[in-house]
């Protein structure tokens, strides 16, 4: 789905595959520590705010280590000095980005999107945030696995952050129970048909269609021909279309069977075999 994204000129993304840098996370997050009231004080106090020499020993930052904050209590609009903070750095970073946009091509469009990956949104009050478009993806958690095993095999330092998704030595009963979040949000997102679910068959199987549903969905055109299905197989370790049904050769029958067993009633409430 991202690399059909950078294929439009109207939205802009992360060029370095896979995707993985989220400077809108980064940013919203690095803005939003000057409102946030907690903090581990063990590791952060104010003690490790007098001198801005100490940077060069750390480059790891926390929320102001003090209580009031005086000179950042919301001004007269109410406005918290995170959100303006947010707006400013965002502001800059579009300017830069349709800069850098145009810099191959004079004619080029101003791109109207940045787009990124995102982890756990169903944790997330989206009212919070700027206006944006949800896309989500919805492929069986069984397939999920199997290819997050494979390619932890070929990029041993690569997690795409299932490292946080279980606490203790039971890996995969943490990945089952986030999986079972995610497709019961999954499954109140079908029901309320307001946000676009694209399904992993429809993105190997019916490519034409997903894309007039985006291009409908954010009004903008998309160059599907772009897209070169060697270099996705080269990525990945197997072609899009072999990634569907994967976990029935791939993973050992206990895990299988633990999958299905334990996310029996999700995976039926979003339309996947059981």
């Amino acid at each position: 789905m991202m690399a059909l994204l950078a294929t439009s000129p109207s939205i802009v993304t992360d060029d370095r595959y896979p995707y993985e840098r989220g400077y809108f996370t980064y940013l919203w997050r690095w803005s939003r520590l000057l409102s946030r009231t907690d903090w581990p004080g063990a590791l952060w106090a104010k003690e490790d705010v007098v001198s801005i020499a100490q940077e060069q020993a750390s480059a790891l930052l926390g929320p102001p280590p003090w209580l009031p904050r005086a000179l950042f209590e919301p001004g007269r609009d109410g406005t918290p000095i995170s959100r303006r903070c947010f707006e400013l750095a965002w502001r800059e970073l579009s300017f830069r980005a349709v800069e850098r946009a145009r810099s191959g091509s004079g004619d080029a469009p101003t791109p109207r999107y940045y787009a990124e990956k995102h982890g756990n949104t169903w944790l997330v009050d989206t009212r919070e945030l700027p206006p944006l478009k949800l896309i989500v993806l919805l492929r069986d958690p069984r397939d999920t696995y199997a290819s997050i095993q494979a390619f932890e095999d070929k990029e041993p330092s690569t997690s795409f952050g299932v490292r946080y998704a279980w606490r203790g030595s039971d890996r995969l009963g943490g990945i089952i129970h986030r999986q079972r979040r995610r497709l019961r949000w999954i499954a109140r997102l079908l029901e309320a048909g307001r946000v676009p679910v694209v399904r992993y068959e429809e993105l190997t199987g019916d490519l034409p269609g997903v894309v007039r549903r985006m291009e409908e969905h954010l009004q903008v055109k998309l160059a599907p021909e772009a897209l070169r299905a060697d270099e996705l197989e080269a990525r990945h370790g197997s072609s899009p279309a072999e990634g569907s049904g994967r976990w029935r050769l791939e993973l050992d029958p206990d895990t299988a069977e633990r999958f299905t067993r334990e996310l029996r009633p999700e995976l039926q409430a979003v339309g996947l075999d059981v």
